[in-house]
């Protein structure tokens, strides 16, 4: 930050920051996100939007339909994060009265509420894979049929497709699926690797807020710390210092930070129980790592430091691999 003047990201924002419906950046990979969306303002091809958690992809395919010939109309939404494959069919495609136990009425899916406009499959890497070879058709053909009938509808859509990761890796994804879902590959960028964008975006929530500015010490610190909940998690840090004047603690700053992090290691195609005693035990073992590392090695003052008699602490050092010499360096 300059000592004298106008602070550089104040600066920045009225002069270099770049703006695209509703979005606003400065970064290099920003200025590229916003160059490609007005390229493809006019095309009809189905996108697929990569990266991380919290990064924005709902907004910008929320602007992809803006920016195409059907942003007139309605902006369907769909989530199939979560990997249930009979929900999915009946959210995508609809189902007849009486197609399944409990179906008491006709019911039209997302593809046919989409007719004309935009569909955005949020999610889409976690949809199972029995139900691809379905979604592969309605792509391809253009035309959808209701569980429990034989008849197809024909429906016009563009299929915007969101994931987290990339639908390349992980071997779970059609092939096939991916291509027509891809026609156009959006990659979204990590905010710590365009940290430019920070205090740019900040600002930008906080005019949206009714907050003419923020203080410059304030902008300073969201510059300084890491965003694992990405430009969310930025938001939502805006939000509480316009509403409450103030920010979190440290403590709830890294309790959010945890709860983002545990968010993006679920993993949908492995049970609950199963994933549970997986992060437990990786718990336990860098709890005993700190404690150890508190204690200086000594055993009996770790032991204290947990709560537990040194006979039971001993057990669980070795039910987690530490040896007698095994001490986790400081």
């Amino acid at each position: 930050m300059a000592a004298t003047g106008q602070p550089w990201y104040r600066r920045t924002l009225s002069a270099l920051a770049e703006t695209y419906r509703g979005m606003v950046g400065v970064a290099p990979s920003s200025r590229q996100l916003f160059a490609t969306l007005r390229q493809l303002e006019g095309s009809d091809v189905n996108v697929l939007i990569e990266g991380p958690p919290g990064t924005g992809k709902k907004m910008v395919a929320a602007a992809i339909h803006e920016g195409s010939a059907r942003g007139s109309r309605p902006f369907i939404v769909v989530n199939l994060s979560r990997g249930d494959a009979v929900e999915a069919r009946r959210i995508l495609f609809g189902h007849a009265r009486g197609a399944f136990p409990g179906a008491m009425e006709d019911l039209p899916g997302a593809f046919e509420a989409a007719h004309g406009s935009t569909l955005f499959l949020d999610g889409v890497g976690g949809l199972p894979p029995e139900v691809q070879p379905a979604l592969l058709r309605v792509v391809e053909t253009g035309e959808v049929a209701r569980a429990g009938e034989s008849q197809t509808r024909k429906v016009d859509v563009r299929v915007v497709s969101a994931w987290s990761g990339s639908l390349q890796s992980g071997g779970r994804f059609d092939d096939a699926l991916r291509m027509a879902l891809a026609v156009v590959t959006l990659s979204l960028t990590r905010l710590e690797d365009r940290a430019e964008d920070i205090p740019v975006l900040a600002t930008h929530f906080a005019r949206q807020a009714g907050l003419g500015e923020l203080p410059n010490h304030l902008l300073q610190r969201f510059s300084n710390q890491a965003w694992p909940g990405e430009v969310r998690q930025l938001r939502q840090a805006v939000q509480t210092y316009v509403a409450l004047g103030g920010l979190p603690t440290e403590r709830e700053d890294t309790e959010a930070a945890l709860d983002h992090l545990l968010r993006e290691v679920v993993e949908l195609d492995r049970p609950l129980a199963e994933q549970k005693a997986a992060m437990a035990d990786r718990f336990v073992r860098a709890y005993l790592e700190v404690v150890l590392e508190q204690a200086e090695g000594n055993r009996s003052e770790a032991a204290r430091l947990a709560g537990m008699d040194r006979s039971n602490f001993g057990k669980l050092l070795a039910r987690h691999g530490f040896g007698r010499r095994s001490i986790p360096p400081s």
